[in-house]
């Protein structure tokens, strides 16, 4: 298992989930950087994701899909603000329609991924999303966002262990 907390905070609009790894720090950052890695664990199991475009290029658009069992598609983007390569990557992450437009009618969540070495070869994702309100982090937790993200972080173990 990757996820090793998560914590929820209403009065700052906070989820906040640390996975540990046993891999090195880099290895860790491909999981993101990589659009052949990410695509194999963003989406929860059940709900695999597809990155139309991936570039962690501050200003870029990230777009991705995740497709349901149903084979109904489940759009969402990454607008890019910041990135430390192997440090920290920030982010807008929005809902989009199937044109990869923004849902407007959806709240946005301000994410930040901060990856840490630790001892032995091991590494450290932190990730703080941050909405807007406490009203929109209820929603998006009704809508099962944390369950979703410790289910897809949850397969980063999984995948590492093929890739060696």
């Amino acid at each position: 298992m990757s996820v090793v907390d998560v914590q929820k905070n209403l009065d700052v609009a906070q989820l906040t989930l640390v996975a540990e790894l046993d891999a090195p720090v880099t290895t860790a950052w491909n999981l993101y950087a990589n659009q052949q890695f990410v695509e194999k664990w963003w989406g929860p199991p059940r709900y695999p994701a597809t990155f139309t475009n991936h570039d962690l290029t501050p200003g870029a658009t990230v777009g991705y899909y995740m497709t349901g069992t149903d084979g109904e598609k489940y759009h969402g983007l990454w607008q890019v603000q910041e990135v430390t390569p192997e440090r920290e990557i920030h982010f807008t992450d929005r809902f989009a329609d199937s044109h990869g437009q923004v849902d407007a009618a959806l709240p946005a969540s301000d994410v930040v991924v901060a990856f840490e070495a630790l001892d032995g070869n091991r590494s450290r994702i932190t990730t703080v999303t941050t909405m807007s309100s406490r009203e929109d982090l209820k929603e998006v937790l009704k809508m099962g966002a944390e369950e979703g993200t410790v289910q897809a972080m949850n397969q980063m173990d999984a995948l590492l262990e093929s890739a060696t």
